[in-house]
């Protein structure tokens, strides 16, 4: 065995570029599948970390808990790590957002659990100092760090004069618990009792407080102290609020846990908390209501983070991207495969008299197969752990780069959290293994099987049969002896070129694919972008106190643009104007949800059709885009529809996009509609809430023109409905008695200018007190950078398999160049020239090259086919179309890579001696 190992290191050395060559392609394949796994686990781990930034580092709060029962907590030896609040008392505030202020005591470790996010300023340090929230105001005045403040804090209890133990909302009575309890309407429904002046230090300010620690509803901000001690002082009688964090394994167990704490079976817990149903009865369902109700504490669950930690794929609904991290696998895999044992199988070839010689002089199968094995093992020792680093490398860069290119404010302050995963590197190192087993077995399997006396003839690789080298008549006709000296050779090689093509046809197939949904992502983007030039739009409500602000947006330095456009809406118009399609329509939509027809149709004729009116110099612009004249289409409405809708095909059985009108109007059609009334005296009175109270108006409006296209300003990130587009004049005359306070739609074209986006959010903000700001160049910078992630990850994706596949594709072109170099000399001995003879060799690499682009194109595309299917299909991504881009770069790439790795192996060869090469027998 060790003159094995000895004569294996030599054969490696001296080919040391092929060698070379296949550890960079198993670098690239563990590198590859290294980088996939670990940041789908930086994916998750980074989720579980957002998890507990917004909700805190726990599993369970229970709030109230008695003094006995801590105990069960503390002792409990599934518990990781538990945090204590404990109610310090209530005090009233003044002109503050929330009546009270809750005064809690939290060991200084605890805020770390609680996840309480110090944004200036520091954490307490005694009972005499506060952290406060960073919104709070006393009469409208900032309270600033290092000011003191005298709160008069004492109990807090509710109409029945029962004690409030925590931060919970103000318990109104109704007016028979008022008239039972004697409420006393003059102080209110609740009450602070036995307060005590105490002075407090204010050290800093905190922010996004988790809803598990202070609830939506709570009426008190929390004020958070620190005790004099290590740890909070629990005396006897003492309530408090429990936060615990269970072990991971303990995890599945921890609805038992806590069911017993609060006195109720774990398995209603579970139920009412999950509500996973699936195995479970009504009642069942029934039973854990009941046993919540008699709870002993009141508790909150954060069941996404336990999900998250029990099972992050289903926990966090990331099914797909496990299945593509799988998918991604399987194909490097696939690939590595076939390029690993390509290398392996020129390997043997090489060594075949080599072999032969061995054997004939005693070597046996098994040590014949173990010097495959070992060159293997030698590759796969150095090509591993580089590939893991790589690996990890282009993780922490992919992590990088999301991070920077979709800042945290962007994504609700989550960022990618880089982790090198152990779990991941595990499963990129048994992969690759697996894919260097794979790879070399059979190469040393075929090594045993070939005999002495062939091996040393060096004749089992190329076998002939007459009847598989005819030549097509119209390859011999077209391409001459060359060419036919090319096919020839393609047949009787074809086991060598055959994992090439393999090779070619795989990097094919993932290059369609992966352009194919590069191409939908950016199909999708320039939809949801829209129109350039109108950056900026939003809506206001149109009250007359405001009616001339809104134009002064127009006077702001950089923007070039303002349209204005008055919006209402006209109902309860008869079904009669259905158009055909769209009544075929609501019946299917009536008959997938099992309703009745007619009410279905019926309720869609009182649905609304907006109505928006524009300034006359917009009017006329929109009138010229639609090729109509002002003057015809003035004293009416223009009609906009020809929406797209999704209508089942009862034939295929399938649902289509289809573009129709909804209503059936024409121009010189009439439209007959109601509108709302609103008086000054119905606004104040709020009636809007409940439309169907408000007196209603006929209204009759001529349909003047229809139009397919939308104007400019409305080309947004979002469907128009069917509207009615109206000059000012006609609004006027129409709608000019029912009522003062519509809402305006406006649109802004400007420069993209973060300074000028915020001028005008702030200026809408301060002066309307309905506003709706869309700042789209937030919106399309942020959609664009995500469209260039997952552009890297996919095209990075691409590249590395492609060079997988070109290292596959170099190790069969060089040697087979190189084992035929008898074969060439011959040729030119018999007069080829140089010219003819390169012609040959480009022809070969033609007709290889076509071979896999006949099988990589037609694979491909149906493999983009069925993704397209599995992403939704025409529903979700409008109608397919044939990847042109991809399959014109495949077919660019493949002609280019062979032609050049076949050149240069040719190259290599052509300055030999032709008579020492005929005469040379060791390969």
């Amino acid at each position: 065995m060790k003159f094995l190992k000895m004569l294996t290191k030599k054969n490696m050395k001296l080919n040391k570029k092929r060698t070379i060559v296949t550890i960079i392609g198993v670098i690239l394949s563990v590198a590859l599948i290294t980088a996939v796994a670990d940041m789908y686990m930086t994916g998750v781990n980074s989720l579980v970390e957002f998890e507990k930034s917004i909700k805190g580092a726990f599993h369970y709060s229970i709030k109230a808990v008695d003094y006995e029962d801590l105990s069960y907590i503390e002792n409990n030896r599934q518990v990781k790590d538990y945090a204590y609040i404990k109610s310090l008392g209530f005090a009233e505030l003044e002109d503050a957002e929330k009546p009270y202020a809750n005064i809690v005591s939290v060991a200084k470790d605890d805020f770390d659990v609680l996840r309480v996010n110090v944004c200036k300023g520091k954490i307490p340090s005694g009972d005499n100092e506060v952290l406060i929230p960073e919104n709070y105001k006393n009469n409208d005045k900032k309270v600033e760090i290092g000011d003191t403040i005298t709160l008069d804090v004492g109990q807090r209890t509710n109409y029945k004069g029962d004690v409030i133990n925590y931060n919970s909302d103000i318990e109104h009575p109704d007016e028979e618990e008022k008239v039972e309890n004697d409420v006393d309407e003059e102080n209110g429904d609740e009450k602070i009792i036995n307060a005590e002046k105490k002075e407090y230090k204010v050290t800093g300010y905190y922010s996004g407080l988790s809803n598990y620690v202070e609830a939506y509803g709570a009426a008190g901000f929390t004020f958070f102290t620190t005790p004099n001690s290590a740890k909070v002082n629990i005396t006897e009688g003492d309530k408090v609020d429990v936060y615990v964090y269970f072990k991971k394994n303990a995890l599945k167990e921890s609805y038992d846990i806590i069911g017993e704490l609060l006195g109720i079976d774990g398995e209603s817990l579970e139920l009412v908390v999950t509500g996973n149903l699936e195995g479970k009865t009504s009642e069942d369902l029934e039973k854990a209501e009941k046993d919540i109700d008699k709870a002993k504490y009141s508790i909150n669950v954060n069941a996404y983070l336990i999900n998250l930690e029990i099972d992050p794929i289903k926990g966090a609904g990331i099914e797909i991207l496990q299945n593509f991290a799988l998918i991604i696998s399987l194909i490097v895999v696939a690939a590595s495969v076939f390029c690993i044992k390509n290398s392996f199988d020129i390997s043997v070839t090489e060594k075949t008299k080599q072999y032969g010689m061995l054997r004939s002089v005693g070597a046996t199968k098994a040590q014949l197969r173990f010097s495959v094995l070992y060159e293997a093992y030698y590759i796969g020792m150095i090509g591993i752990p580089l590939g893991v680093i790589l690996g990890l490398v282009a993780s922490f860069i992919l992590s990088v780069i999301t991070n920077t290119l979709l800042p945290a404010e962007m994504l609700q302050n989550m960022k990618l959290t880089f982790i090198v995963s152990i779990p991941a590197i595990i499963f990129a190192v048994v992969l690759a293994i697996i894919t260097i087993l794979l790879s070399s077995f059979g190469s040393a399997r075929r090594a045993t099987k070939i005999s002495p006396i062939e091996s040393i003839r060096n004749s089992g690789d190329i076998k002939i049969k007459g009847k598989k080298l005819k030549v097509p008549f119209l390859v011999r006709k077209t391409c001459g002896i060359g060419g036919e000296l090319s096919y020839k050779n393609l047949k009787r090689n074809k086991k060598k070129y055959r994992t090439t093509i393999i090779a070619m046809v795989i990097t094919i197939i993932c290059f369609i694919i992966l352009n194919s949904v590069v191409g939908w992502l950016y199909k999708s983007v320039r939809d949801q972008v829209g129109n350039d030039k109108y950056n900026i739009s939003g809506r206001i409500s149109y009250e007359k106190s405001n009616k001339k602000n809104i134009k002064e947006i127009a006077k702001f330095k950089g923007v070039d643009e303002v349209v204005y456009a008055i919006n209402l809406n006209v109902y309860d118009f008869d079904k009669d104007y259905f158009s055909d399609e769209y009544m075929y329509k609501l019946t299917q939509d009536a008959k997938d949800a099992d309703l009745d027809v007619s009410e279905f149709i019926n309720q869609f004729s009182e649905n609304s059709i907006e109505v928006n009116c524009v300034d006359e110099d917009t009017f006329k612009d929109y009138a010229k885009k639609i090729g109509k004249s002002y003057d015809d289409i003035k004293d009416g409405a223009i009609y906009l529809d020809g929406l797209e809708y999704s209508v089942l095909n009862e034939k295929t059985d399938r649902y289509e996009n289809s573009k129709f009108n909804m209503l059936n109007l024409k121009a010189g059609d009439e439209l007959k509609a109601k509108v709302d009334i609103y008086s000054e005296s119905d606004i104040e009175e709020d009636s809007s809430e409940n439309p169907s109270e408000n007196p209603k108006k006929d209204v009759t409006i001529k349909i003047s023109a229809l139009a397919y296209k939308e104007p400019d300003y409305m080309k947004s990130p979002y469907s128009y409905s069917p509207t009615l587009i109206l000059s000012e004049k006609m609004f006027k005359e129409l709608f000019a008695d029912t009522g003062y306070d519509y809402d305006v739609n406006f649109y802004i074209a400007c420069k993209n200018d973060t300074e000028l986006s915020k001028k005008i959010d702030d200026f809408v903000k301060d002066n309307y007190s309905y506003n709706y700001i869309n700042d789209q160049n937030k919106q399309v910078k942020m959609i664009k950078n995500l469209l260039l992630i997952i552009s890297i990850f996919l095209y990075g994706f691409i590249i590395v398999v492609t060079l997988i596949g070109i290292t596959s594709i170099f190790n069969t072109i060089t040697t087979s160049i190189g084992l035929r170099a008898q074969e060439f000399a011959m040729l030119k001995s018999v007069g080829m020239t140089k010219k003819e003879f390169k012609r040959m060799i480009r022809l070969e690499s033609i007709f290889m090259g076509m071979k896999a682009l006949f099988y990589g194109l037609i694979l491909g595309i149906g493999a983009s086919i069925v993704t397209y299917k599995l992403l939704g299909g025409d529903k979700e991504l409008g109608y397919y179309t044939l990847p042109y881009s991809g399959i014109g770069i495949s077919i660019v790439a493949v002609i280019v890579i062979v032609s050049i790795i076949m050149g240069y192996a040719v190259k290599k060869n052509s300055n030999q001696n032709i008579i020492e090469t005929i005469r040379n027998e060791n390969i």
